[in-house]
């Protein structure tokens, strides 16, 4: 199992629509700040399936960057 945690940089006038592709990506999330920055974690079985859900989040309308920041696997 992958776990990786995400910061995401967005557009201001987007953040809350960001917020609602997340949901609907089951996404956890686990904050929001006033500049305009999510914090979410990604899990997934394969390096190819982390990938693909990452490349997902990083086309989001509103999205400027989506970072790793953490990396752990866990066997």
């Amino acid at each position: 199992m992958n776990i990786v945690g995400i910061l995401i940089n967005t557009l201001p006038t987007y953040t809350k629509r960001v917020i609602t592709n997340l949901k609907k990506l089951d996404i956890e999330i686990h904050g929001v700040n006033e500049k305009s920055q999510i914090v979410i974690t990604l899990e997934q079985e394969t390096d190819e399936m982390l990938t693909e859900q990452l490349t997902k989040v990083q086309q989001i309308q509103g999205v400027l960057t989506a970072a790793m920041v953490y990396h752990h696997i866990d066997e």
